[in-house]
């Protein structure tokens, strides 16, 4: 052993030039891969951006039976997020769609039989309609899902849905923009 070797390591020693090469490696290929991203929300290569597309689709809900507080949540929710800024635009584009509510019971108090907890699905059947041309841009299905206690105190039991409905309306929306804005910026 020599007098300078004090550590008594038995490791070997690594080479300083090794970790410039892993660290110029993973700069360069964060470089090249910086190339291939492009922001959803900025300007296509159309030139308009796809907040002004969004902005110029038209929300058309079809009603059912007793549905007319989930439309009125949903309309909202998407009116809002497509074009919260409230500028008038050309309505371009329909999305139509269909809602479905389903309400599974998801848990059960074992003494009394009643429903303890129950959760609310939201189902829309959407497609994106050209209103110029009337062919369909894409279509597709989706949900959102929320939780809530349920009371046999029958005021607070209807609160608590109607907050779940509130809160998957939230949701369902922000899915909705998502596709909506992701096929706006795939389009040339």
């Amino acid at each position: 052993m020599s007098s300078l070797d004090l550590g008594g390591s038995s490791r070997p020693r690594r080479h300083r030039g090794s970790r410039f090469v892993a660290t110029a490696a993973v700069l360069a290929a964060a470089l090249l891969l910086g190339g291939c991203f492009r922001p959803l929300y900025g300007p296509t290569a159309s030139g308009v951006t796809v907040q002004d597309q969004l902005a110029a689709v038209d929300v058309v809900i079809t009603p059912r039976a007793s549905q007319e507080r989930l439309i009125h949540y949903v309309e909202n929710e998407l009116n809002f997020d497509l074009n919260g800024s409230g500028t008038a635009a050309t309505k371009q584009y329909r999305l139509e769609m269909t809602l479905t509510e389903q309400l599974v019971t998801s848990s059960v108090n074992q003494t009394t039989g009643q429903a303890v907890a129950a959760i609310l699905t939201i189902i829309a059947d959407y497609k994106l309609v050209s209103s110029t041309t009337g062919a369909t841009l894409i279509s597709g299905q989706a949900r959102a899902s929320a939780g809530y206690d349920r009371t046999p105190q029958r005021f607070q039991d209807v609160r608590a849905a109607r907050d779940a409905q509130i809160r998957a309306s939230k949701v369902l929306a922000e899915q909705l923009k998502t596709k909506l804005a992701a096929h706006f910026a795939s389009r040339p």
